[in-house]
C-alpha cells in the first residue's frame, strides 16, 4: 500500500495526486487564477490573503495553485511564480525578504531552463555584497527587477505563507519598511502577492496602516460533511483501499464521527482517516492509534494556542471544559467576564476558524450557541490538563461516535467468545478484559443516544400528527417515564 499524505509540506506532493485529492477549493483556485489572468493586464493590483486555522488547507491550496500556473503557457508566459518555504526561516529585515524574492527568481529561471537570465539575478545578489546600507541595498534591487520585468514583459507572482510572521511581525514592523513595501506593491507594477496567514494581523486590517486595504482578504472555510466524505473516499482510493471506501460509502457513522472530531479541518480529517487506515478491528488498537494521534496533534493545536490572547485562551478552554453548546452569557459567567467582551473575543476565535456558531437552533435553546470547530481539541486540553485522570472516558466518547450501538454489540460479543479461549494471566487476555469493560460503558451510552434519538423522531412526528388529547397525555406520561430512566 503506497502512503501519499504529507501533512506540512504538500509543495513535495505529487502534483498529480495534489490534483486528484482536491475536494472543495475548486470555486477559490477559479477565483485566484481568474484574477492572476485579469492582473496580469493590470498596473495596479489587488493582492490577495487567504486566513484560515493551521490544516485548513492553506498550503495545498497554494501548492496546487503554483502548479497549476507552471502548466499553463499563457500564465508563464505573463507571470514568473516564486512560492516562499512555509516557515521561510531566516527572513528578518525586508532587505533578507528582497534578497530572498531574488534567488527564488534565480532558481525559477534555472528551472525553466533560462540560464542567462538566472545569472543575471545571480549578479543582483553579488552587487550588494559589502553594500552597509539596507535601504539603498533594497533600492537597488527594486530597480533591478523592475528593469528585468520591462525588458521581458513579466511580473513576479509572490506566494507567501505565514504572512502574519514574514510582514506583520518581521518585514513590515517598521512603519518606514511598511510604506517602502506599500508603494513597492502599490506603484511599481512588479509584484502580485498570494498570501495565507493562520489569523488576522494589524498591517492588514487596521486603517492606520498603509498596507491595509491592499490585500482582498479571503476566510478559508472547513469542509461540509459532504465534502469531507468526498476527500476521506478520494485517498482511500489513491492508497488502493477498496474496503474503506466501500465502508465509507455504506457506513455512514464513520465519516460522521471522523466528520465530528475534526471539524471538517482536512489536515484532521486525513490524520483520523489514518487511524482508521492503520487500525485493526481490535478496541486496544483503536485506542492505541486514538490516544498517538492526540499526542501528534499536539505542535499543531499548540501552534493554535500560540495564536490567542489570555481571554481568548480563557474562552477556548471553557469550552473544551464546559458543555459542548454555550452561549457568550453562558461563558461570561464561567470565565468572570461582561457578555460583551465575551461576544468580541467569539467573533475573532469564529473569524480564525477556532469555534463555529450554531446556525440552526436547537430544541429548547433560542440563544445565540457556539461551539469548538475540532471536537479533537476538547480531547487533546483534556489529556494534557488531566493528565492523572483515567482516560477512558475520551475514549469511550470516541467509540460511542464510530461505531453504532449494534457494531459495538457484536464486537462485545466477538470478544467475550475470544476471551473464554485465552489463558486468564496472558497479554491477549487482559487486553481482551479491558475491551469488554470499554464496550460495556460503550453500549450504554450508544443505547441511551439511540433511544434518545428515537424519542426526539417521535416527538417530531406526534406534534406534526396533532394527536388527540387522550392519546397526548399517554405519549406525555409514556415520555417522562422514559426520560426518567434514562438519566441513570
Amino acid at each position: 500500500m503506497k502512503t501519499i499524505y504529507r501533512p506540512y509540506t504538500p509543495s513535495t506532493q505529487d502534483p498529480e495526486i495534489l490534483e486528484r485529492t482536491a475536494t472543495g477549493r475548486e470555486n477559490l483556485l477559479s477565483d485566484l487564477l481568474g484574477s492572476i489572468e485579469e492582473q496580469s493586464q493590470k498596473s495596479t493590483q489587488q493582492h490577495w490573503l487567504l486566513i484560515g486555522p493551521r490544516g485548513i488547507g492553506k498550503s495545498y491550496i497554494i501548492a496546487l495553485l503554483h502548479h497549476r500556473i507552471r502548466r499553463s503557457p499563457g500564465l508563464m508566459a505573463k507571470w514568473l511564480p516564486i512560492s516562499f518555504p512555509e516557515e521561510a526561516a531566516g527572513i528578518i529585515t525586508l532587505r533578507d525578504f528582497m534578497e530572498k524574492v531574488t534567488r527564488l527568481c534565480r532558481e525559477e529561471l534555472e528551472n525553466e531552463g533560462l540560464s542567462d537570465d538566472a545569472l543575471k539575478f545571480g549578479e543582483i545578489l553579488e552587487a550588494l555584497d559589502g553594500e552597509a546600507s539596507s535601504r539603498r541595498a533594497v533600492n537597488q534591487i527594486r530597480e533591478s527587477l523592475i528593469d528585468w520585468r520591462k525588458k521581458n514583459q513579466r511580473k513576479m507572482l509572490v506566494l507567501l505563507e505565514n504572512a502574519d510572521r514574514v510582514i506583520g511581525n518581521l518585514i513590515a514592523k517598521r512603519l518606514p519598511d511598511e510604506k517602502w513595501l506599500t508603494d513597492l506593491l502599490t506603484n511599481q507594477d512588479l509584484f502580485y502577492f498570494i498570501a495565507t496567514s493562520p489569523t488576522f494581523f494589524k498591517q492588514a486590517t487596521d486603517k492606520e496602516h498603509p498596507l491595509c486595504e491592499l490585500f482582498r482578504i479571503e476566510v478559508i472555510d472547513e469542509l461540509s460533511f459532504k465534502e469531507s466524505t468526498e476527500l476521506l473516499i478520494k485517498y482511500a482510493s489513491e492508497e488502493g483501499r477498496t474496503d474503506l471506501v466501500n465502508e465509507f460509502k455504506t457506513r455512514t457513522n464513520r465519516i460522521q464521527a471522523i466528520h465530528t472530531l475534526a471539524g471538517g479541518n482536512p489536515r484532521l480529517l486525513i490524520m483520523l482517516y489514518i487511524l482508521v487506515r492503520d487500525s485493526a478491528a481490535s478496541i486496544t488498537d483503536v485506542e492505541a492509534g486514538f490516544f498517538n494521534l492526540l499526542e501528534e496533534l499536539t505542535p499543531y493545536f499548540q501552534s493554535c494556542m500560540a495564536q490567542l490572547n489570555d481571554h481568548e485562551e480563557k474562552i477556548l478552554a471553557a469550552f473544551a471544559e464546559g458543555p459542548e453548546f454555550l452561549t457568550p452569557a453562558e461563558l461570561g459567567r464561567t470565565i468572570h467576564m461582561a457578555t460583551k467582551k465575551v461576544a468580541a473575543h467569539l467573533e475573532r476565535l469564529e473569524l480564525a476558524g477556532f469555534i463555529k456558531r450554531i446556525e440552526k437552533p436547537i430544541e429548547g435553546r433560542e440563544d445565540i450557541l457556539y461551539r469548538l470547530s475540532a471536537t479533537a481539541f476538547r480531547y487533546w486540553y483534556q489529556m494534557n490538563s488531566e493528565g492523572n485522570r483515567e482516560m477512558s472516558e475520551i475514549f469511550i466518547r470516541f467509540i460511542v461516535l464510530y461505531y453504532t450501538y449494534r457494531e459495538i454489540e457484536q464486537i462485545y460479543l466477538s470478544r467475550s467468545t475470544k476471551l473464554l479461549g485465552e489463558e486468564n494471566a496472558s497479554e491477549a487476555a487482559t487486553d481482551a478484559r479491558r475491551e469488554l469493560r470499554y464496550l460495556e460503558v460503550a453500549m450504554h451510552l450508544a443505547r441511551k443516544e439511540e433511544i434518545q434519538t428515537l424519542l426526539t423522531s417521535l416527538e417530531k412526528g406526534v406534534k406534526k400528527k396533532s394527536p388527540a388529547d387522550g392519546i397526548r397525555h399517554v405519549y406525555d406520561e409514556l415520555l417522562k417515564s422514559i426520560c426518567n430512566i434514562l438519566r441513570f
